[in-house]
């Protein structure tokens, strides 16, 4: 952070996996800066990519193309949402990176709590039955693909 707090704290894996930050916004304007420092004196080299959120709508029967092409890249897609309605948001054969082929999706409330969540899984079609919006109002779709994969697919929201 600029007055020199911690924004965020993270350990990884000496294999170069499960090594990711997910910072929804900088709280102020200012230079940042990361500080890796290896465990009991380790030494070895990193590889570093900041990535920005890839964002869009998502409208019914409105495809979506989502393509995540960066290792750490996340998507947060909006929905506008009306109480009560009932939507299922199914996804082509995704196409995902990495040895967990795997990217957990959640669908939060305008103020911020989760609703529920899924997974996308590499080389399956799917789909997820949101539950019941219990509020008008703009909701998040986030996607975060596992250990830094990076991830292709079609989104399709439907009303259900």
């Amino acid at each position: 952070r600029p007055d020199a707090g911690l924004l965020a704290s993270i350990s990884c894996r000496a294999d170069g996996t499960q090594c990711a930050a997910n910072l929804a916004g900088l709280p102020v304007t200012g230079t940042y800066s990361v500080i890796v420092q290896p465990a009991s004196g380790a030494t070895g080299s990193l590889q570093a990519w900041l990535s920005r959120d890839a964002a869009g709508a998502l409208a019914s029967g409105t495809p979506f193309q989502l393509t995540l092409a960066r290792p750490g890249q996340n998507a947060r897609l909006t929905i506008a949402g009306m109480a009560g309605q009932t939507l299922r948001l199914a996804w082509s054969v995704a196409a995902i990176s990495g040895p967990s082929g795997r990217a957990p999706m959640y669908v939060n409330t305008p103020s911020g709590p989760t609703l529920g969540s899924a997974s996308i899984m590499n080389g399956a079609a799917g789909s997820y039955d949101i539950p019941a919006l219990p509020v008008t109002g703009n909701y998040t779709v986030f996607i975060d693909p596992v250990a830094g994969a990076t991830l292709n697919a079609t989104l399709t929201l439907v009303a259900r």
